[in-house]
């Protein structure tokens, strides 16, 4: 099902994104539209809602107001602490390759990108749309019309995928994810333009080089057909093609350490191939839906898993792992009739957990 995400600043423009929010639910229907507070029921944890529901998204859309860019706290631009939420979900739209439709509000000018801090300026390369206060039932029609040409799949008719089982294919003997070989430099992920989010702008493939450990992210924007994504990756120095999930339909990020040359391909060109330096930050408790390897979070002690979504599997496995090398430090299973894993670190710091299909909580203790 399409997702359409609804990225605002409360105290610059939260009426439009209020009225934005009415007109594509009622164009596509409550579930496939979120925005923050009318998405999220008493008592959910707003962190982990909001990063659940942004990998989901098939597009972004930008509210920007007069107050977007010049919101302050302390005398200090909101837009250039790391911790903003706004930039935060602009940087990793960025970083997943989920389109993004800037919505300018009444004569807001799109923020020049020499303002806009590290990835946020991105923004500005894509095409905005406007909605005037003077005109704003018809500005939003015709915003509800554009993203259903970028989504087919937002369209009432467009039939919904079927679900499938969701499985991760391996060459005999390796695990979950790549040992680290040999000694780790703390060089970054260089490719063409020396930004990791750089790769995957080629149509169907693209080279890069990682002297660290590295993050794998594919993102299934196909439209039409209901094909999966298929990576061929290969270490382009030893001409070793490397272990890579197959059928995948959603959005799976994958740990990697092997180190040097390589070169991914894809099936299809609505396949969107990510590259990202080292092996990301997360936070406790956090939701982590469809499978694949979390990012690494802090681990003070033992780390409880619960299902929030089998997808149709009768079991579910979590490995845990140390995020400095890959190593296995703990598994475990569930059943639908069973309770929640407690995976145990082992001393421990940073890890990550790797699992194949399912939707987890997962939280201290």
């Amino acid at each position: 099902m399409a997702l359409v995400f609804v990225s605002y600043r409360t105290e610059d423009a939260a009426h439009v994104a209020a009225a934005l929010h009415e007109r594509l639910v009622a164009a596509f229907g409550s579930e496939q539209v979120f925005r923050d507070v009318r998405s999220m029921g008493p008592g959910e944890r707003y962190p982990s809602i909001i990063r659940s529901a942004l990998r989901r998204a098939d597009v972004v859309v930008a509210v920007i107001g007069p107050r977007w860019l010049a919101a302050r706290e302390c005398g200090k631009r909101l837009v250039d602490r790391e911790r903003d939420w706004v930039r935060w979900e602009i940087t990793t739209a960025v970083e997943l390759g989920i389109p993004i439709v800037p919505v300018l509000v009444d004569d807001t000018p799109l923020p020049d990108a020499a303002v806009l801090p590290g990835q946020m300026a991105e923004l500005t390369r894509f095409q905005v749309a406007r909605v005037r206060h003077t005109d704003q039932g018809p500005d939003l029609d015709r915003l509800a019309a554009a993203l259903v040409q970028r989504v087919p799949a937002l369209a009432p008719s467009h039939r919904p995928r079927r679900p499938r089982r969701h499985r991760l294919m391996y060459v005999a003997g390796a695990a979950v994810t790549l040992a680290a070989i040999g000694l780790v430099s703390a060089l970054p992920i260089l490719n063409r333009g020396d930004s990791p989010a750089e790769s995957g702008r080629s149509a169907q493939g693209d080279e890069f080089t990682a002297a660290a450990p590295w993050r794998l992210v594919i993102r299934d924007n196909i439209s039409n057909k209901n094909v999966g994504c298929n990576v061929i990756l290969t270490k382009t120095d030893t001409d070793q093609q490397m272990p890579v999930p197959t059928s995948i339909f959603v959005t799976k990020s994958f740990q990697m350490y092997e180190t040097g040359s390589f070169r991914w391909e894809v099936n299809d060109p609505g396949c969107v191939v990510t590259v990202l330096s080292g092996p990301g930050q997360e936070v406790l408790p956090f939701v982590h839906d469809r499978g694949g390897d979390t990012d690494a979070f802090q681990a003070g002690g033992p780390v409880t898993v619960k299902i929030v979504n089998f997808y149709g599997n009768p079991e579910c496995k979590f490995v845990l792992h140390d995020a400095a090398d890959g190593k296995q430090l703990d598994f475990g299973s569930a059943r639908q009739s069973g309770g929640p894993v407690v995976l145990d670190p082992n001393g421990r710091s940073q890890v990550y957990i790797a699992n194949l299909h399912c939707g987890a909580s997962i939280s201290a203790g």
